[in-house]
C-alpha cells in the first residue's frame, strides 16, 4: 500500500523567529529591572541565569543568521519555560502563565508541517492534525514542487513542498491520487 509523507514550506517562520526575538527582549528588560530592583541576593538568582541564557540565545541566533543556517528551536522553548519560572518568582506572577503560553504557541509554529498522504485519507497539519477523506476532495496534485488540494467546497489549499520520503515520482503520485478520486 502506498504512502507518500511530504514536507510543506512554512514560509512564515521568518516572522515567527522575529517576534521570539521581541518577546525574549522583553523578557530580558523585565529581567534587569527584576535584577537591579531585588532586595535579596535570592531573588537575583532566576532573574541572572534567565538573562544569561537570552545572551546565549541572542549570539548563537546571530551567528545561525550570519550563516543561514537555522538549527533546533527547542533552546529558544526552554528560554521561555525559565523566563516562566523566573516570572512566577515575582509580583508579577501572571507574566509566567503568558510565557508558558507563548512557548506552546511556539512549538506549534515552529512545529514540521507533514502531510501523509495514503489509500484511505489524507493527514493534513493544522493547528490541529485534521483527516481529509478522498470524497471531500475534487482533485490533489503535485507539480513541480507545488502540492494542490482542491476540496468540494471550494477550498483550496496549495504549498511549497521542501522534501518528501523518497524521490517522488510526480506522474505516480498524481496517477495514485486520481485513482483515490476516482473509487
Amino acid at each position: 500500500m502506498p504512502q507518500f509523507e511530504l514536507l510543506l514550506k512554512n514560509g512564515k517562520v521568518r516572522s515567527y523567529r522575529l517576534i521570539r526575538f521581541f518577546v525574549l527582549l522583553g523578557n530580558a528588560a523585565g529581567m534587569f529591572y527584576i535584577l537591579f530592583n531585588a532586595v535579596s541576593g535570592k531573588e537575583k538568582i532566576w532573574p541572572a541565569f534567565v538573562l544569561v541564557c537570552i545572551g546565549f540565545q541572542f549570539f548563537f541566533s546571530a551567528v545561525e543568521g550570519f550563516m543561514k543556517k537555522f538549527t533546533n528551536d527547542n533552546w529558544a522553548r526552554s528560554i521561555y519555560i525559565w523566563c516562566a519560572i523566573a516570572w512566577a518568582r515575582t509580583t508579577f506572577w501572571w507574566l509566567s502563565l503568558l510565557m508558558l503560553a507563548l512557548a506552546l504557541l511556539d512549538y506549534l509554529a515552529h512545529r514540521k508541517l507533514l502531510v501523509k498522504i495514503n489509500k484511505n485519507y489524507i493527514q493534513y497539519p493544522g493547528f490541529t492534525t485534521q483527516k481529509i477523506e478522498w470524497p471531500e476532495l475534487n482533485n490533489i496534485v503535485l507539480k513541480d514542487g507545488l502540492l494542490t488540494i482542491d476540496f468540494k467546497n471550494n477550498k483550496l489549499f496549495q504549498h511549497a513542498i521542501l522534501t518528501s520520503d523518497w524521490d517522488i515520482d510526480e506522474k505516480y503520485f498524481n496517477d495514485f491520487c486520481r485513482a483515490q478520486l476516482n473509487k
